[in-house]
């Protein structure tokens, strides 16, 4: 086959390349790596706001699809300019919320469920807005 492309140096050693790891491979075991337990995470896990943002934390164990309830419910909030994931953590999700309101009305407002099959608990901590979330999206 390489005669047929050409002569030319870098094709030939491509293709002698390309035979010499598929016959060692072919002739080669298995190998099986096992994946070890990942490390458990030891520190602080406050989230650090900034200004104009309040950050609402959602559970880590929160399914995907509230999480984008959430963040979508609270996007179009009056008064918030934008709510985006900032990250996910050992402590959970974390929704930055630009806005200009407080931290108690950004409260009230994720007190609402995002779903009608949605139920909601808000509680304020530190800086941070808590929301449990249960249901369906």
């Amino acid at each position: 086959m390489v005669a047929a492309r050409g002569s030319e140096a870098t094709v030939v050693a491509s293709a002698i390349e390309r035979a010499l790891v598929a016959a060692a491979s072919d002739v080669l075991p298995a190998q099986k790596s096992a994946l070890g337990q990942a490390p458990v995470f030891s520190g602080d896990d406050t989230p650090i706001g900034q200004d104009g943002v309040v950050l609402v934390r959602l559970s880590p164990k929160t399914p995907w699809g509230l999480v984008v309830a959430e963040q979508k419910y609270l996007a179009g909030a009056k008064g918030v300019q934008r709510a985006a994931i900032r990250r996910l953590s050992p402590g959970g999700w974390v929704i930055g919320v630009t806005t200009t309101e407080s931290i108690e009305r950004i409260a009230a407002i994720a007190k609402k469920a995002p779903a009608s099959d949605t139920s909601v608990k808000v509680k304020i901590v530190g800086n941070i807005v808590e929301v449990a979330l249960s249901g369906s999206p």
